[in-house]
Formats: C-alpha cells, structure tokens, sequence
C-alpha cells in the first residue's frame, strides 16, 4: 500500500468532512445582521498580524479569520506554563486537530483528531451524480458517516465580511477550562477536587500572532475543594498556554511503519503515542491496519548530495530557565545525534539553540507548539522526559519538548556511583564532580531527544555483547557504550571490572540509532516503490547483525512476544544473565563499601544514595528471573521460531539467586551502615528483599499496572507440554528444593528468609488449590480489555495450582518436616533449633 495514496485520499475525506461543514443560505438568512469588522475593531488595539489578526478591545480578545481558516487544518495544543504547588510538574495538557466552521453567529471548533483512525485505501470509485460530474468513492462516504467530528468549542461572532473573514470574541472561552484540554487533572494532583472555575479570577494574559499560528498565555483559578469536609473551598491558580498552528497544506511524505525498527507510530492523535488507523478497501482488503512513523520534516538543500545540509534543520532551544552550568551538556545532548544523521544523509540537521531573551524576543514563549524546547522544571521528580507533537496525517513531528527536573542528576549520580565506586577513579565522592553530573545529564538527555526525535526505547539492545566484549578495553572503550543503542535501559557496563582496563562507562547513539536514523531519516529513492524496496531491503538486512534488532515488549501486542524474552531487560546489560549480574552485584558490593566515606558525614546524603543503589541492586537481580520460563523470540526470521531457555540456565539462575544473589544483599546489614540510616527496621527491610527474590521465582510482573502477575510453574508446564526435553515444573520444584533444603547443617539468618518465604508461596498455591478459578478468569478478562489475545490472556492468568507442583509439593512436605526435625536436634545455636522447628511444624500444617 503506497503511503502517498492514503495520504491523498485523507485530504479528499476532509474535503467531504468540510463540505458537510458548509452553512447552508438559510442559515446566513436566519444569523444576526452583519456588522463591519471595521466598525467593530474602531479604536481596538492591534495585538498582531499574520494569517490571523488579533485585538484587544474593551477587555475582550477579538480574532479575525481569514477565510483560509474555514479551510486548513489547526493543530490545537496546550501544556502548563505555571502550575500550583503539590501539582504533578508534567507540561503538556492536550492536543488535538481542529476545524473552524462558521455556522451563522457562532464558529464552532471541531475536534477532527479521531477521524484520523479511520482512512480508506486507492480503490477506484464509479461517478456519482451524473449531471455534475462529480466523482466520490463511495468509501469516503461511509467513513465519513462513521465519524462525526465533535464540536469541542464555540465562539461567539461579532461581526463578518462578504469576503469570508470573521471577527469572534476568544474570551470566555480562553478565560475557562477547556474540555477537550481541561486543566482539572492537574488540580487534582493537589489533592483538593475542582469544583468550578472562578471567572472573577481567570483571564487571558497574553495573546501573541505569528505568521501561521497564534498562542494564547490564560491565568485560570479553579474554587477546589479539600478532602476535609468542613474545610471551605479555596482558590487555586495557574497558569495555561495554548498555541494554534495551521498544519502544512501539503502534509509531508509519510512512511509507513515496521515492526522491527523502534519508531512511534500514529494513527490517530497528535501527541507522543503508538496507534494504528484502519483502512477500508485497502488493495484487495476488506480493512487492515496501518501506522506511520513519526518523524522531523527534513529535506536537502542539496537533493543529490550524498551528504547535505537540510533546507531546515530540527532546532531544539535550551529554555530560558535552564541554569548556566548545564547548558553546554544539554547542547552536547542534543548534537550528539548529529552524526547518526550524518550517516543518513544529512550534515547539521540537529542542532542546539539557546532561547532568545525576553529583551531580544519577548513574543517567544516555550509552548509554542512550532518550537522544540528542552524545560527545566524546578520539581523534586527524579525524572525527565520526550514527549512529541505529530500532524497524524503523515507522523510529521512538529516540535518536541524535553521535560527535565534536575532529579535525574542525582539519581543518575547514585546508580553510577553504585556501579562505578571501583572502577573509575573520577568518583570519589558523593554528591559527583560537576564534570561528572553534567556528563550523566548529557546522557540522560540524549536519551529523551532520541524520543523527540521518534526512537521509542530498545530494551533488546541492552544484551547485545557480551561479557568478554565489554571487559575487554580495546572493545569496551571505543564502543558507544555496553548497548547498542542509547535509547535502552541498560545504561551502564556493569561487567568490567577493576583492572580490565575499561575507562569508557557512559553511552552515547550506538549502531542500533544510526540505522534507525538511517531507515527514518534517509533518502532511499524518487518514487515510492523504489523507496518501499530499499527500505525493505535494508532493515531485512540488519535482522542478521544482532546490534541492530529492535525490541521493547512495552505494548499489549509486544508483551506477547517479548514478554518472557530474557534478552529484553531494563537496567542490565550483557547476554550471559547470571554471569553478568554476579559481576555487577560485585561492583555495587564495592561501592557500598566506600559509601560511608564517600558521602562525609551527609546523613542526608547517605541515606538517599543507601536507597538509590539498593534500588539498583535488587533489578539487576531480578533480571535473572527471567530466564525461569524464559522464551527467546526470533519473529522476524525467514521462519520465525522460538527458543526456550536452556535448563542448565534455568538451574543456574535459581542457584545463584536463592544463594549468592540473595547473600549479596547483607551488605546492607553492616552496623556501621545500617544504624545510620534506620535504628529500627533496617534488617526487615533487607529480608523483605531477600523474601521478594523468592516471591518472584513463582510469580513476577512483567510492567507496572499489569492486571495479574504471571505465574511461571503454568508456563513451565506449558512448555513441557510442548517439549518434552524442556525445563518443567517437577524440575523447578527440585531446584527450588535443593538450593534451600539440601544443606541442613546450619541456617544463616538470610537462608532463614528465604526458607520462610518459600513456604509463603507453598501455602499461598494450596490455597489457590482449594478456591475456584474465577477470579482467574476475571483478570483474564480484564487482560484481554487492554488489547491482550485471548490466548496470552489465558497464560498469564493461569493457575499454578493447576499444575503437578501442588502434587509435589503434597508429597514433598512431611519429608521435609522429618528431616527438619533431626535437623533441629543437631542444630548448633538454640536459633537455628527453633527455626527448624517452626519450619517443620509448618510444613506438617500444609501437608494436611
């Protein structure tokens, strides 16, 4: 299907949308009688002039509408200027794509966003309408009958001109929230409900007009009320700004999406998401599905060079607010992408600009919806972000506004410093040198532009080499970093170690980015079929290199490819999984160690980075669970196929988690540490820890807000099933077994916590065993309602009580309390005698 067509024909089902927009003569009879725009804007002052006009008279803001309004498409988009205390700090508010329509003395705005999910493909349509000629498909009628545009606002007319324009009063509907972009979510952020808003108190502060777009700055005070009932309701302000810019005529050149290339894709909307639009009588379909990439419009000043400058290159302006020190980082943040666009074709195409003054442009104001701005938002969130906003009739990015809080350099600084304590001699100290802190941000930064700029993250790319590639210093330091792309999680080398010689520890674009800026960005023929064949062609080709494959299992229809793929990991790098998180433990080990120094005496300070690293240390062994029922995907092979993972490696995860993985957490535990940071609770803190490594065995959750966890004993048994030669359940339960049970001759206080825990979850199963199974397939229902198959459904809502592990375990139990019993008479501290004890009684009480 040629994307040129169905972009094309979009115009033409617009077309039929604003016909039927049209005011009908009995409409123009029955509307006010007409008052001159001139005699109405006598003695206003003139705000500004471009497509549109703006004035300000009498305390009201006036607009007139050329008629090439009624005519082209606006993208509407709103986002917080200033937000009250306790409010979420996130900008953005809403967008959409509107229509004006003047219909007697009103304009309505229609709200078009969602007709663009439904499309209609090249098919040829018979004339209708013999006498006029006219030629409709009669697809476009029936979408066009699907897809009613709501009118989302009204403004009021104050006076018309035969010519078409038309003078409305924006006001009150500037001076209120704005349904389709309301404000109130973020007041409820607060912790206070918004009632109403107070028109006393709310009222446009600005309005500046450029040449194809006009903004609109508005203070709205919200009458909110307090959780507390017999508290009064009290006033609460902020800030919004909202920008209307007049979409291109002639929407660039689309390209279609690929599964196997990580770009966001639209279908309908206009902000940063993934969604398909459906296209009816699509080539022989009845329907199907389609997205398009989103992308920065960029051509070449120089057509058939190799390497051009482009006719406009994507801009990003360091806002006004950023503090001095950290621009030169955020300007390396965002050149940084410069020679990935280099590869594909063009020279300076991303380039760092530092806003211009208030003294050298007071007009310019961050929301525009025309500028891409990187914000400093002065809020505690440890965080930054790469929200977009697209024309979804091509997936043109027309800005991007990059959301920092300067959090992330301190959480950044603490994972380094967990990971690197000992092996780069820069770090010494906490907080980190300037340098050092600049350098993360850069890092984190990059990350965010490369979401601006399209790239959604690649979660495969952070088990891309291997532990001898990333110890070795001739690979290691001339690499980009230990991923292939900096739009993974897998942020640091966590494998080298002191000695080896590694000096290169935070990435940069890796191989991955430049062929996705490449695939996204290049020039790959004259004509679409041409470019369609070379863009398959290439991306066929990198499937064979493993630095360039694409995955983040971060979306329902990905989950279930991805999902229970080891290789697609967050916060850990490197293939061989438990190897990889033995030598990372190791370094954070390490840096726990000189923390205590590190930090000088700043309880403060210790106690954040004690937490921090925990944090860190506890995902790096978690990622090891995801070899039990692991399934590597291979979808895009000539034969897709899948992979179980190997039972030693199955084994070898179990062993080292409920052994070395878990003991590694006592470093927490020194007195010296620990008492510093919590007199009480601490040690309960580390064993709900430890327990949890237990928890995650049978159960684990594959993505915050998840339905239901997924149960691994169902899938290992699944894949039994399936395979006879496969790690099952039965092989589960006696590794599970052997690495808690097997040595009896003492009870460290951690294997205690597991001891306890694995029985939790013994119990927790036969349980499950004796209730019946509809609250199982309620939240198998209630997964299929976020876009889950019925069948992946299914799996992740599975019984382990269905399985042979509670027969096992049945059989299993009154054994294990004998031996627990003699335990127990040979123990040698009263401790360890009573835990035994406690243990046996247990598994006797299950046993019945």
């Amino acid at each position: 299907m040629k994307q040129d067509v169905i972009v094309a024909v979009v115009a033409s089902v617009l077309g039929l949308l604003a016909s039927c927009f049209s005011v009908s003569a009995q409409d123009q009879k029955n509307a006010p009688e007409a008052v001159s725009i001139e005699t109405a804007l006598s003695d206003a002052k003139l705000l500004g002039k471009g497509t549109i006009e703006a004035y300000s008279k009498n305390e009201k803001a006036l607009v007139v509408l050329p008629t090439a309004a009624f005519e082209r498409l606006f993208l509407w988009y709103s986002e917080t200027v200033t937000v009250p205390s306790g409010a979420d700090d996130h900008l953005w508010l809403g967008g959409s794509v509107v229509q004006f329509q003047h219909r007697g003395d009103k304009v309505f705005v229609r709200d078009l966003t969602a007709t663009f999910g439904t499309r209609i493909g090249d098919t040829q349509a018979p004339e209708l309408g013999q006498q006029t000629g006219a030629t409709i498909n009669p697809i476009a009628i029936a979408v066009r009958r699907s897809n009613e545009p709501p009118i989302a606002a009204i403004l009021p007319v104050v006076a018309s001109a035969e010519d078409g324009r038309v003078l409305v009063d924006i006001t009150a509907l500037f001076s209120n929230d704005i349904d389709f972009m309301s404000a109130r979510a973020l007041i409820a952020k607060t912790g206070l409900t918004p009632l109403k808003v107070n028109p006393a108190a709310s009222y446009i502060t600005s309005v500046r007009v450029f040449p194809e777009n006009f903004n609109v700055r508005t203070h709205l005070t919200f009458l909110a009320k307090a959780k507390d009932p017999i508290a009064p309701p009290r006033n609460i302000s902020m800030r919004v700004g909202h920008s209307l810019v007049m979409l291109p005529e002639k929407p660039m050149a689309a390209r279609q999406f690929d599964p196997r290339v990580g770009y966001f894709r639209t279908g309908s909307g206009v902000t940063e998401q993934d969604s398909d639009f459906t296209v009816y009588e699509d080539a022989g379909r009845l329907a199907q599905t389609q997205g398009l990439i989103m992308r920065y419009r960029l051509e070449k000043k120089t057509p058939d060079a190799p390497v051009s400058d482009p006719v406009e290159p994507i801009v990003f302006y360091i806002g006004r607010e950023v503090p001095d020190r950290w621009r030169p980082y955020l300007k390396r943040a965002v050149e940084s992408w410069q020679p990935a666009f280099e590869a594909a074709g063009f020279s300076n195409a991303i380039v760092a600009r530092d806003a211009p003054s208030f003294a050298d442009d007071p007009n310019w104001t961050p929301e525009d919806a025309r500028h891409s701005t990187i914000r400093w938002l002065a809020r505690p969130t440890q965080n930054a972000t790469g929200p977009h906003i697209v024309d979804p009739r091509s997936g043109e990015i027309l800005s991007s506004h990059v959301e920092v809080w300067p959090g992330v350099i301190t959480i950044f600084s603490q994972y380094y410093f967990g990971i690197h304590a000992a092996l780069d001699p820069r770090v010494t100290s906490l907080p980190l040198s300037e340098e050092l802190q600049g350098r993360l941000l850069q890092y984190a930064v990059a990350h965010e532009v490369g979401h601006g700029i399209g790239l959604r993250h690649n979660h495969l790319a952070s088990t891309a080499y291997s532990i001898a590639q990333m110890r070795n210093p001739e690979f290691a330091n001339s690499a980009s970093g230990a991923t292939t792309s900096i739009m993974s999680y897998g942020r640091w080398n966590q494998a080298a170690q002191p000695g080896d010689g590694v000096t290169k520890f935070i990435p940069d674009p890796g191989p991955y980015d430049f062929f996705a800026i490449k695939w996204g960005y290049g020039d790959f023929g004259k004509t679409p079929d041409e470019e369609n064949k070379a863009l398959a062609s290439l991306v066929e080709a990198a499937q064979a290199d493993r630095r360039l494959q694409w995955a983040a299992g971060e979306l329902a229809g990905e989950m279930e490819i991805w999902n229970a793929d080891p290789r697609v990991l967050m916060e850990s790098t490197g293939i061989e999984r438990v190897e990889a998180t033995r030598l990372g433990v190791t370094n954070i080990v390490r840096a726990i160690e000189k923390l205590s120094a590190a930090t000088k005496g700043d309880e403060t300070e210790l106690a954040a980075a004690y937490g921090a690293i925990q944090t860190f240390h506890m995902r790096f062994l978690k990622s090891v669970t995801k070899l039990i029922a692991g399934v590597e995907a291979y979808p895009w092979a000539p034969s897709p196929y899948r992979r179980l993972v190997p039972a030693e490696q199955q084994r070898a995860a179990i062993h080292y988690l409920l052994g070395e993985g878990a003991r590694s957490l006592n470093a927490y535990l020194e007195p010296g540490l620990v008492e510093r940071i919590s007199v009480f609770g601490g040690a309960e803190a580390i064993a709900g820890l430890q327990a949890s490594l237990v928890d995650d065995l049978f159960e684990v959750l594959p993505n915050p807000g998840f339905p239901s966890g997924i149960k691994k004993l169902p899938l290992l048994e699944a894949q039994k099933a399936g395979n006879a030669a496969a790690y099952g359940p039965l092989d589960f339960a006696d590794d599970t077994y052997e690495a808690l049970w097997s040595n009896l001759s003492s009870a460290p206080t951690w294997r205690r916590v597991l001891q306890r825990a694995y029985l939790d979850n013994i119990a927790a199963i036969l349980k499950e065993e004796r209730t019946s199974n509809r609250a199982d397939r309620l939240k198998a229902r209630s997964a299929m309602a976020q876009g889950l198959t019925a069948a992946f459904a299914a799996s992740i809502t599975s019984s382990s009580a269905e399985t042979v592990f509670p027969g096992w375990a049945r059989d299993m139990l009154p054994k294990l309390a004998d031996r627990l019993e003699i335990a127990a008479d040979e123990a040698g501290t009263a401790d360890e005698r009573y835990h035994f004890l406690a243990m046996a009684a247990r598994a006797r009480q299950l046993a019945r």
